[in-house]
């Protein structure tokens, strides 16, 4: 039997080599780029000195040794040593396409051997068809398989023989894909995203922080997480997204705040203060991550303290918080008088820093009343308490 290899592609596009198949026995064919060591030479760029060795038999070609950087093809099926290649069925190598043709030798046929020869060429015919045919039914299956809704967030191309898909995709949903690509002998690259992993690396983060009733969410929208709930008082006034450290999550993947901020918070803290009476004494409150701190005014005693307490319990009890009391008092502030003169005739007077004269009795500002003045000190009321400014040498 005689074997021609031929080049349908490449620098050397036309090429043949022929050779012949002993009955029962094998030949050895040899491609590469190397023209002393080869059976048949190409120089196009990405084949080696010697690429590939095969076998030609009397079922066709089997690739014996691949020194190449990419496995032969046929079509989307990479050719591994130890394949066939049937006659007459196109193959690539190094992006090179080549095919063979088989003939026997010219014989008297013999009955039998008339139904063999007939039966083989209808094989061949019909390996042929299933090859050409396969191609279109398995992309079209793939289509179909990737149209569906786990995969709707999936973008994909061939090229080079082999399924690219980029994307998002669930875990559960990958692993059915991984699955139907290697039912189907398919190549394929997969580099997509799985939105359940970032929500899982999203949601334990959110949970590590104190106080808080936020959960992250998968979206119907592809390549979006979403954070909902009810923001805790110390979240309302900032874009969680600004607080969220930065690569937690892929950065294609884009994070929606859904997130609901409720007036509940301060008309129950409201309807506290009135019922325990605080609201003379309190002069301001605010919440962090962990504290509700409120500034008390100077005259609020140990009983207000036990009643935020109780306030304070009843808030957590009821939004289910577990915040702690941070309680200030107003720090004491001093009046602020420079004594620039000091007269003591018979109504002493002092000159002060906005060059008037104060005598005792008189009012330098609204929070401030001169009780006496002697050669010593003066005596002051300042926000209803006493002082008394002593006066050094220089008189201030």
């Amino acid at each position: 039997m005689k074997v021609t290899l031929s080049v349908l592609s490449g620098l050397h596009r036309g090429a043949v080599a022929h050779f012949t198949i002993p009955p029962s026995g094998t030949t050895s064919i040899v491609i590469g780029a190397d023209a002393f060591n080869t059976d048949i030479t190409l120089l196009d760029p990405g084949i080696q000195p010697v690429h590939c060795r095969l076998t030609a038999d009397q079922k066709g070609l089997c690739l014996n040794e691949n020194n190449g950087n990419t496995p032969l093809s046929r079509g989307l099926h990479n050719i591994h040593p130890g394949d066939y290649i049937l006659y007459g069925k196109p193959f690539d190598c190094a992006g090179i396409s080549l095919t063979t043709q088989c003939a026997s030798g010219v014989k008297p046929f013999s009955r039998r051997k008339a139904i063999i020869f007939f039966s083989t060429i209808m094989l061949i015919v019909l390996i042929i068809l299933l090859f050409f045919v396969r191609m279109p039914a398995t992309t079209t299956l793939t289509e179909r398989f990737l149209s569906a809704e786990p995969y709707r967030c999936l973008s994909w191309e061939v090229m080079d023989n082999q399924l690219i898909v980029n994307g998002f995709v669930t875990t559960s949903a990958e692993e059915k894909l991984l699955s139907f690509f290697k039912q189907q002998d398919i190549s394929y690259r997969l580099s997509v995203i799985t939105p359940d992993t970032e929500q899982r690396k999203l949601n334990g983060w959110l949970n590590s922080r104190p106080n808080n009733h936020l959960t992250a969410e998968l979206s119907n929208t592809c390549g979006h997480l979403e954070i909902q709930g009810i923001r805790a008082p110390h979240q309302q006034d900032r874009s969680l997204t600004d607080v969220l450290p930065v690569m937690l999550v892929s950065s294609e993947e884009s994070i929606d705040d859904n997130s609901t901020i409720t007036d509940e918070y301060i008309k129950k803290l409201d309807s506290l203060i009135n019922t325990l009476q605080l609201k003379s004494v309190i002069l301001d409150f605010t919440f962090s991550a962990q504290l509700f701190s409120v500034t008390l005014s100077k005259s609020a005693d140990n009983t207000v303290k036990k009643q935020l307490h109780m306030l304070l319990d009843e808030f957590n009890q009821d939004f289910k918080f577990n915040y702690q009391l941070d309680v200030r008092v107003q720090p004491v502030s001093k009046p602020k008088l420079v004594v620039r003169a000091i007269s003591l005739g018979r109504v002493p007077y002092v000159i002060l820093h906005d060059g008037k004269k104060y005598q005792a009795g008189s009012a330098p500002d609204k929070d401030t009343r001169i009780i006496s003045i002697n050669k010593e000190q003066m005596v002051l009321l300042y926000k209803d308490e006493r002082y008394t400014i002593t006066f050094t040498d220089d008189k201030k």
